[in-house]
């Protein structure tokens, strides 16, 4: 090294530089003797001593050497000098720190005063020169090089005495020290006031670090030979790192320099000098604290040792290493400054024990742990070296490390004080719960590496950690005792192999868990734990060394979920606590809030264990997990599992849940079935100690059968502990209900592991020998099931067993005998000849004998009329005719019909028709057991017979064909073939059975389950009649439908509905009617009787019922306005009538309201009528009584009739004669009759009192006692029965009409003048029920008949009754209702019998007593009269109006008279003409335009050929009469009446066009005697039967509806004509809304008629024309017709758009696709638009098929249709999709069909990118889905959503996250994930971290992490993962489709676990894909740029703030370690 130049200034050398010269020059000369007389002498003398006392002595020092001149002197200097050589070099360095310290003071100044220009700034406002700076370089470099003294003494003395001895290097190291030394002490000392002073000092501390790093630079750089080298090193690195830990002021911003020191650490190259400063920074640091703690003044900081040793731990543990620097060297380093640390904290805390001590210590050991989960992340760097060993050591250092901190932990609690225990426990217990929640996962005794494996005691670590949790207080375990925690430790335990490590982990495990014991609440937390600590229990129990722990840890969970199951209001007092984002988090946060459970639950099931597929939208699969994660999931399961079964109170949870996904998780990982069945044992366990409740029977019953799954007993371990247990539990001792249980569930074990085949047969053949009957029933079913399953090996044993049972005595036993033969069978192990045999020799039968086989049980006749159904065809043995067996049909050559299967069939047909099995002689005559029996008996014969074809069966082609379709009498029966004989039967079989089967479904005779036996009873018979329908297809032909037409009355029926499609009445007639807003205005300017009866006749019903609720509302505020006028005046009987019937009709309206109500609010609307009917009768007294009986009347739902509030009406009501209820008599005869009207329905004994009660009224009433008699009317309307009455009804209903009729004639005979004898005999004949043979004549002969003075009126009423009687007088004879209708024709005109005559005479004419001449004559006569001028024309009018409505002859004649007589009566005011003929003359002008309300019929209906001219002047003429006050108040009251009667005809004119046209069915004409005529026959008179019930819950409906299901079932695959549509038309307008089934049928059939069929003879043109019209209705309209039958409609697109013209067909594909639109809006209605996009694909298909186009050219669209509809599905279908994604996002099966639907149009996706210019919300999620088949796509939409920004997309975060997992789903290689990862941190960089970027990034590294392709699996195991949130268990291929059933929030949360455990994965992804530099760049550059933005707000989002710390982990992951400093 050269020279170094003295410190001296050319020009102008300073004091200071000679001085500093002086002493280097003294110590390089080696020289200990100083002449100090001399220095006295000499001109540099000063004043030594500074107020900074710099070196502290006062002692001269003379820059130049002096000789000896004398001896004196010589001596003196010698002992002057007689101290130690090291004492001398020390003060040379005192004094050069001295003289150095007076030069920065002498040149330093203020910043203000100083020139700049060669200046070194101290940053505190002043500035030192350069010659200062360089002049300490100087002697640095002098203390560590060196130099020559002849060289330095530069005045010519001679120093060279000594120099050799004194210049080693010990003496510069005394000097260095003492240089630096007193340095330090200048900076320490605490008095410094001065400026400069501390100026200096600050000068010092920056200028020192300088100082460490150029002293090491010369060390390694030169030899040192002559100076301090190494030594002056050390020295210098000592006094630094103790003027680092200098103790300043309180007031202090910075008390410890600890950062001075890391920066040192980092600019030091070599290893020694960094271990030298490790060593001394940490003693320092101890030896301060130490210090601290002995002082006066204590401690400054709780946490004084940690801040002193931080900065220095985290530069060298923590930080990122350079490339350059090798890791064994900073390795070493970190394992001694980790064991210096942890020396001193054992040192300390052996030695010093004080609370202050003991809380510094436990602070440290809390950083320390706190520091060694992120340098165990530093692993994930070390993986990818190059050297493996790099790996081995961060683990056998994080070993060590760990341990010690456990160690001291251990210490800490043995030495906590009372008065610190607080501080110090809360420091240790933290440090507790981060080392068992995330430390010791990340350990296990192997660890395994990619070419290495090392071993670590973790035993201890595992013993020390307990005892430490041992010695923690109860209350600071609650921290760590979490299901989370338990979660981590149970796994770890799982994965452990040594019994003594699982035992210290059990223990662990209890004793932080043990702190639960006395907690007050029960949180899911709890819950969980419980149900994990029970779960491990049961699984280690098994292991001798582990029972004693596990079985405490096991009684730890059972007391925990005990406690759960015993607190009602678990989880309420928990609803602040905050959850994490790991797996177990996720679940206790969902099931406390209730909400998300079960569907993250299915989330979870669905995603990590289930099977390995794909589906169609979504290709990816999951990669096996590791056995940490698979441990977790067992772990998961079996904690649902216990907590279902043993914690009642858990009702979300339940064993189901547990089971399925244990069941999936073992069928993934079937190694893990031996440790679930210590579990399941356990479930079983617990459930046959409760088994006296049901839930624990049914868990009991799944746990049984989940041990004998596929899943358990595949494995062998597995199949060894099920088999183990389940074999114990069917020994003699167990009850035999459990034994029965368990033999049922063998067979089960047997299919899913053949090996246990011998052990199951031998258990089975043994228990089939038990004496306990229920034991064989069980053995014995067992072997059925195994012989169903065809598990027998054994064939020949298996009969040998099965003999034996067939004389048992049980007939159980015997059923399941012959249930065993039938298997075996099926599975051609026996054949069916040899069983029969067999069974004729063993059970004493013959087939051919019926009284033999009835001899048998029941139930063994039940079984072997099953396997009656199993013959089947010989073959023959030639081998020649193998080739014609494949192309003959059943029963043609090469195959017969066997001889035992003939024998068998012709026993089914005659069982089938036996009296003693018969269905309905059965019913009601038997009990419930025998009738059961026959009804099992006959299903077992009906589905043998359906099971066997037209061959099998002796149908004869021939035979029938040659048939002329006449049924033979019995005589003649035997003169006809068997085969035809055989086709009768048949035919009466299969239709008995579709009678009386459907007739069940009304018989209340049948037990719970037995419905599904009727249901396979009439299935089975429809079967049969399919067979037979086919088989006469292929007999007739064509020729099975007459000229392949309807018949003539099909014809009239057609044409009649088409007439009636024409003959609507039209718009402008409707248009004409009063409206109700006129009406109701006439009421409230006027309100009056009339004016209310108009507006209660305004009140109608509408067909849109989306809102009944609003509607009854506003009906009951109507009416409450209007009820107290509507009664208040009385009306002559006519407009009484109207009165009446007003009411009745509003009530009816408003029980049409809620019969169309939802079923959730139907109670709820009852109710609210009912309050309201209460209300109005302590308001308006007889009058709402009225209102009530009204209401009761209209009420015809048999489900809420006996509805307390209508019962408490009707009692209220019939008991009226003592509680005197009623003001009026009349009133009250009136309501009674309406009550015994609704009764009457019901067959109510309490009707005969109520018409005695009204009889003694009108008895002792001298009125006109109108009420009473419009109640017999009421009573009388319904006593006409129907054809389903009973006999017993019948009778009934024929009684008491007879009884009211002899009741009104009695009191018309009082109206006359004179009693008529002929009256009296009429009444009399009633009474016997048959007409006198003169009775006809005495009344035709009879003259008119007068009536009484004053009687008029009661006559009206009267009459008015005896015509509403009509319809019930045909039951009782026909002849007497001639009589009565000459005898009424006989009342003279006027007295009301022109309301009467037309139902009188169409009764008459319906029962054929009357023709239509009588009729014609009828109304010859009353024109006639009309004619006239005499009294009574109104009455006239009126019958004349009416009689012309129900002749067959067009009477346009006669209408036109009635309309001109209205007119010119009504205009000429009355002046000739009476009131009553005035007022009846507005009746009858009504009943021209439509029909009255009055006869059974209380809502006036309009007719279809009013004509507008007369409506528009009639209803002119009332509207005027109303309104002139000029004329009579009656007048004024009719005409008001009138208009309300025409205005209702408006608002009823659907609801009659209905009822009309569909009550009545034509169908089809067919072949005389078929099945298909008989077929048509059944569905026309059920449809009558079906219309002729009014309701839902009619008796009578259910049957029918099943019964037309099941008819058109049998013609589905029959080709029928065209003219059969108008059969499904009219069905499918069934009024009912409810019959869901029956229009479902219909269409079913409709599309099945669309079918390609042959039809010869006629078309189908009418099935495509139906089809087309309800194509193209309002979705509204169609739903209300079809109901949910939509779906199968769509399905029929296929077949249906062959058949159209193109113009057509696009229509139809477009009002398809709305009618799906539609149902967009309604959840879960998706199907319809799924059929509709497989139509459409199934179409697309066929036309790129070219074979189809070519060989079926009936199946080709045109170019035009193909264009058309291919552009429609791209363009139309894509853009609703996307308008609608949200509701659509509930069923992934539509987008699935879309896509298979694109994938058939070529360049689909092209189009579609290119018409979607932008993304948008409106269609990111279509784009999204997209992805499956268009990568472009999914770039668009990553591109587009990466721009969102997060908070500005609140509202649309959802969408978002959607669409980003359904492109992250789409991942295809590692290409595309990796650019997709770049640039999405470039878009963060660009556009800030608030961005949607990090929810792309983080979906697609979870996607692809568990993905197939991620197959380095060594690599994904690291134990970093094992800490993870198991994020992981979320993703599956379809997480996309359940994630949208989650609510946002949830959704969210999982968004946040991928984003948590984000770091690790990307890490080792950017390493393996070598972008780790790239990333990590773009990481840091976004932190950095997003720092001052954090940094102004005052809090962060939660996304940002979770953005951030992911930003930092995968900085610190990829960099391996903290980024410290910016380089």
């Amino acid at each position: 090294m050269s020279k170094p130049a003295p410190i001296t200034n050319a020009t102008n050398p300073t004091r200071h530089d000679l001085e500093i010269n002086a002493v280097l020059n003294r110590l390089h000369s080696g020289c200990r003797f100083i002449d100090f007389d001399e220095l006295s002498e000499g001109d540099g003398g000063r004043n030594s001593s500074s107020s900074g006392g710099g070196g502290g002595n006062n002692h001269k020092i003379d820059g130049v050497s002096g000789s000896r001149s004398s001896s004196d002197k010589n001596a003196y200097n010698l002992l002057r000098n007689a101290s130690s050589p090291d004492e001398i070099h020390a003060e040379l360095g005192r004094g050069l720190a001295h003289s150095y310290i007076e030069s920065l003071l002498h040149s330093i100044t203020s910043s203000s005063k100083a020139n700049l220009s060669n200046v070194y700034d101290i940053n505190d406002g002043h500035v030192v020169d350069q010659a200062a700076v360089e002049r300490g370089e100087r002697i640095l470099r002098s203390l560590c090089c060196g130099e020559e003294a002849s060289s330095t003494n530069r005045d010519g003395g001679s120093g060279r005495q000594g120099s050799q001895s004194s210049s080693t290097r010990m003496n510069y190291a005394s000097t260095a020290h003492a240089y630096f030394h007193s340095l330090l002490s200048y900076c320490s000392n605490d008095k410094m006031e001065k400026s400069n002073t501390v100026a200096i000092a600050a000068f010092l501390r920056k200028q020192w670090q300088k100082w460490c790093v150029q002293c090491e630079e010369i060390v390694l750089q030169t030899r040192c030979d002559h100076g301090g080298g190494v030594h002056v090193l050390n020295a210098c690195l000592k006094c630094y790192s103790y003027m680092c830990f200098l103790h300043h002021g309180a007031s202090d911003d910075k008390i410890y320099d600890g950062n001075g020191i890391a920066r040192v650490y980092e600019m030091l190259m070599h290893q020694s000098s960094r271990k030298y400063l490790i060593l001394t920074s940490v003693g320092r640091a101890f030896h301060i604290m130490k210090k601290q703690l002995t002082d006066d003044a204590g401690v400054t900081s709780a946490d004084c040792l940690v801040d002193m040793v931080s900065p220095l731990f985290s530069s060298c543990v923590l930080a990122a290493r350079k490339s350059n620097e090798r890791f064994e060297h900073y390795h070493a380093e970190r394992r001694i400054l980790l064991q210096e640390i942890l020396k001193g904290c054992s040192i300390y805390l052996l030695h010093d024990r004080s609370a202050t001590t003991v809380s510094q210590i436990a602070n440290m050991v809390r950083y320390l742990t706190t520091s060694l989960i992120p340098y165990l992340t530093q692993s994930v760097h070390a993986t990818f070296s190059k050297e493996c060993s790099h790996l081995v050591d961060i683990f056998e250092l994080s070993y060590d490390w760990l341990r010690g901190i456990c160690d001291i932990i251990q210490g800490i609690l043995a030495l906590a004080k009372d008065n610190t225990g607080g501080i110090v426990i809360h420091a240790t217990s933290s440090s507790m719960e981060q080392i068992v929640t995330v430390l010791l996962p990340q350990f296990t005794t192997t660890m395994e590496f990619a070419d290495t494996s090392i071993m670590l005691d973790m035993a201890r670590i595992y013993s020390t950690i307990h005892n430490c949790i041992n010695c923690l207080p109860q209350n600071n375990r609650l921290p760590i005792a979490n299901a989370t925690v338990a979660l981590r430790l149970g796994t770890l335990t799982l994965t452990s192999q040594e019994d003594a490590e699982v035992s210290l982990m059990i223990d662990m495990l209890l004793s932080i868990m043990k702190c639960l014991e006395n907690s007050d609440d029960i949180s899911s937390n709890e819950l969980f734990i419980g149900g994990l600590s029970t779960a491990l229990g049961c699984i280690f129990r098994c292991r001798p060394a582990c029972f004693d722990v596990a079985t405490r840890l096991y009684k730890l969970g059972e007391s925990l979920l005990h406690r759960a199951s015993c607190r009602e209001d678990r989880g309420k007092e928990l609803t602040d606590e905050t959850f994490g984002l790991h797996l177990m988090d996720i679940l206790r946060s969902s099931l406390d809030e209730g909400q998300d459970f079960l569907k993250m639950l299915d989330i979870v099931t669905a995603s990590e264990i289930g099977p390995l597929t794909a589906s169609f939208i979504s290709s990816w699969q999951r990669r096996p997990l590791m056995l940490p994660d698979q441990c977790a999931g067992l772990l998961v399961g079996l904690s649902l599992l216990h907590v279902s079964v043993k914690s009642l109170e858990a009702s979300m949870i339940e064993p189901g849940h547990a089971f399925t996904f244990l069941r999936l998780l073992l069928d993934t990982y079937p190694r893990l079935a031996s440790r679930v069945v210590p579990s399941v044992i356990d479930a079983v366990r617990t459930c046959l100690a409760r088994r006296s409740s049901a839930p624990m029977t049914e868990t009991l019953l799944d746990s049984l059968k989940f041990l004998s799954t596929k899943c358990i007993v595949s494995d062998a371990h597995g199949a060894h502990l099920a088999w183990t247990f389940l074999s114990s539990l069917v020994t003699e001792e167990m009850p035999p209900t459990v034994r029965s249980a368990v033999i049922r569930l063998l067979p089960g074990m047997c299919s899913s592991n053949k090996r246990l085949f011998r052990r199951v047969i031998d258990v089975i053949g043994k228990s089939m020998l038990s004496q306990d009957p229920i034991i064989r029933v069980a053995a014995t079913s067992a072997l059925s099931e195994m012989a169903n399953l065809d598990l027998i090996r054994d064939v020949e044993k298996v009969v040998g067993l099965i003999q034996s049972r067939l004389i048992d005595e049980e007939p159980a036993v015997l059923y399941y005998a012959l249930e065993v033969l039938r298997h075996l069978v099926v599975n051609e192990e026996l054949e069916f000849d040899l069983v029969v045999r067999v069974l004729e020799k063993r059970l004493s039968i013959d087939l051919s004998n019926v009284n033999t086989i009835m001899s048998k049980d029941m139930l063994a006749l039940e079984e072997l009329m099953s396997l009656m159904g199993q013959g089947d065809l010989d073959e023959d043995e030639d081998d020649d005719s193998d080739d014609n067996d494949k192309t003959s049909g059943r029963g043609e050559i090469g195959s017969t019909v066997s001889q035992q299967t003939i024998r068998a069939v012709t026993l089914l047909v005659e069982l089938a028709l036996l009296p003693q099995l018969s269905i309905k002689n059965g019913i009601g005559q038997d009990n419930e057991v025998e009738y059961l029996a026959k009804l099992r008996v006959q299903r077992a014969i009906y589905c043998s017979l359906a099971g066997y074809s037209a061959d099998i069966l002796g149908l004869d082609s021939e035979s029938i064909r040659s048939w002329d379709g006449m049924s033979p009498l019995a005589e003649e029966s035997n003169d006809m073939s068997s085969e035809l004989m055989r086709y009768l039967n048949l035919k009466d079989i299969a239709l008995n059975g579709l009678d009386f089967a459907s007739k069940l479904f009304v018989k209340q005779i049948l037990i719970d389950g037995d419905d599904e036996v009727v249901q396979d009873l009439l299935d089975s018979a429809a079967t049969i009649g399919k067979t037979l329908l086919q088989f006469e297809q292929e007999v007739h032909g064509s020729f099975l439908f007459r000229s392949g037409q309807s018949s003539g009355r099909g014809s009239d029926q057609m044409s009649s509905h088409g007439k009636a499609e024409k003959s609507r009445v039209p718009k402008s007639v409707l248009s004409s009617l009063p409206t109700a807003s006129s009406i109701q205005e006439n009421f409230q300017s006027d309100p009056r009787s009339a004016t209310a009866v108009g507006m209660l006749y305004s009140i109608c019903f509408s067909d849109d019922t989306s809102s009944a609720s609003l509607e009854i509302e506003g009906i009951l505020l109507k009416i409450s306005e209007c009820l107290g006028d509507v009664l208040n005046e009385q009306f002559e009987p006519l407009f009484h009538t109207m009165q009446i019937c007003s009411l009745i009709h509003s009530m009816s309206t408003i029980w049409k309201y809620i019969q169309c109500a939802g079923d959730s609010v139907k109670d709820e609307l009852l109710s609210l009528v009912l309050a309201q009917l209460d209300e109005w009768s302590e308001i308006y007294g007889d009058t709402a009584y009225v209102t009530q009986a009204a209401f009761f009347l209209a009420v015809d739902d048999s489900s809420h009739q006996n509805s307390p509030g209508l019962v408490r009406v009707q009692q209220a009501i019939v008991d009226s004669d003592s509680n005197y209820l009623f003001q009026s008599e009349d009133t009250k005869g009136l309501c009674l009759g309406m009550i015994a009207a609704r009764l009457c329905r019901d067959l109510d004994s309490r009707v005969t009192e109520i018409i005695n009660s009204i009889e003694r009224s009108l008895t002792h009433s001298r009125q006109n006692s109108f009420g009473g008699l419009f109640g017999l009317s009421m009573i009388m309307t319904n006593l006409s029965g129907n054809e389903n009455d009973t006999d017993s009804s019948a009778a009934w209903r024929r009684q008491h009409a007879q009884r009211v009729l002899c009741i009104l004639l009695s009191t018309l005979n009082t109206c006359l003048a004179q009693e008529c004898d002929v009256v009296n005999k009429l009444r009399s004949s009633i009474e016997s029920g048959s007409a006198a043979s003169d009775l006809t004549q005495s009344c035709t002969n009879l003259e008119s008949l007068r009536i009484q003075d004053g009687s008029a009126l009661k006559l009206r009423s009267v009459i008015l009754a005896i015509g509403s009687s009509f319809p019930a007088m045909r039951s009782i004879s026909s002849d007497l209702l001639k009589c009565v209708l000459i005898l009424v024709d006989k009342v003279p005109w006027g007295s009301g019998k022109g309301f009467v005559l037309h139902a009188a005479y169409k009764n008459a004419i319906e029962s054929k007593v009357f023709t239509h001449e009588e009729l014609s004559h009828a109304i010859s006569s009353a024109s006639d009269f009309v004619q006239g001028e005499g009294v009574g024309i109104g009455d006239a009018l009126l019958a004349l109006a009416s009689l012309c409505r129900i002749s067959p002859d067009k009477n346009q004649n006669e209408l036109e008279v009635v309309a001109g007589k209205c007119q010119e009566i009504l205009q000429n005011n009355g002046a000739q003409k009476s009131g009553a003929d005035k007022q009846l003359a507005i009746l009858a002008g009504c009943a021209v335009v439509g029909e009255l309300p009055g006869l059974a019929l209380f809502t006036p209906s309009i007719h279809n050929s009013a004509r507008k001219t007369f409506v528009v002047s009639f209803i002119k003429i009332l509207v005027d009469m109303a309104s002139n006050d000029d004329i009579d108040r009656k007048y004024r009251d009719a005409s008001t009446i009138g208009l309300g009667i025409l205005c209702a005809m408006s608002s009823s004119f659907h609801n009659a066009r209905g009822t009309d046209s569909g009550q009545k069915l034509h169908s089809v004409q067919t072949k005389e005697g078929s099945m298909m005529q008989a077929i048509l026959q059944e569905v026309e008179r059920t449809y009558s039967s079906l219309c002729r019930s009014p309701t839902h819950d009619h008796a009578n409906r259910p049957a029918c509806v099943k019964k037309l299901c099941a008819l058109f079932s049998t013609l589905e695959p029959i080709a029928l004509p065209g003219s059969f549509v108008s059969v499904i038309e009219l069905t499918l307008n069934v009024p009912m809304s409810s019959e869901e089934e029956l229009k479902a049928s219909s269409m079913k059939l409709l599309v099945s008629q669309l079918e390609s069929r042959r039809r010869i003879g006629f078309d189908g043109r009418g099935f495509a024309d139906l089809a087309t019209r309800l194509a193209k209705m309002a979705p509204n309209d169609l739903h209300a017709l079809v109901g949910t039958a939509t779906p199968m409609m769509m399905t029929s697109l296929p077949n249906l758009i062959y058949q159209l013209p193109t113009g057509i067909a696009e229509e139809v594909v477009v009002s398809l696709w709305t009618i799906c639109r539609h149902e967009f809006m309604e959840p879960n209605q998706l199907s319809s638009a799924r059929e509709f996009l497989r139509g459409i694909q199934t179409i697309l298909v066929a036309m790129n098929d070219s074979n189809v186009v070519k060989h079926a050219p009936r199946k080709s669209l045109s170019p035009s249709l193909l264009r058309t509809l291919r552009k429609f599905i791209v363009v139309e279908v894509f853009s609703d999709l996307c308008t609608d994604a949200v509701q659509i996002t509930m069923s992934e099966s539509v987008w699935t069909a879309y896509l298979q639907c694109l994938q058939q149009i070529p360049d689909a996706i092209a189009e579609i990118d290119s018409l979607i210019d932008n993304i948008s919300q409106a269609n990111v999620l279509g784009m999204s889905t997209l992805s499956m088949v268009s990568p472009k796509s999914a770039r668009r939409v990553e591109s587009w959503i990466s721009l969102q920004n997060v908070e500005e997309s609140t509202n649309n975060q959802r969408l978002f996250l959607l669409s980003i997992l359904n492109i992250s789903i789409q991942s295809r290689n590692e290409m595309d994930v990796k650019e997709s990862i770049l640039s999405q941190f470039e878009v963060m960089l660009v556009k800030g971290i608030d961005t949607m970027s990090i929810y792309i990034v983080a979906a697609k590294v979870a996607f692809w992490w568990d993905n197939r392709a991620m197959h380095q699996l060594q690599i994904v195991d690291m134990p970093i993962q094992r800490v993870s949130n198991l994020s992981s268990f979320y993703v599956n291929g379809k997480l996309a489709v359940g994630a949208k059933t989650l609510t946002p929030k949830m959704l969210s949360i999982i968004f946040d676990a991928f984003i948590a455990d984000l770091p690790p994965k990307l890490a080792v992804l950017c390493q393996m894909w070598k972008i780790s530099d790239d990333v990590c760049n773009r990481a840091s550059r976004i932190l950095k740029a997003t720092a001052p933005k954090v940094a102004s707000e005052i809090k962060a989002t939660h996304h940002t703030a979770c953005a951030i710390s992911c930003m930092k982990d995968i900085v610190h992951l990829l960099s391996g370690g903290e980024v410290l400093h910016n380089e």
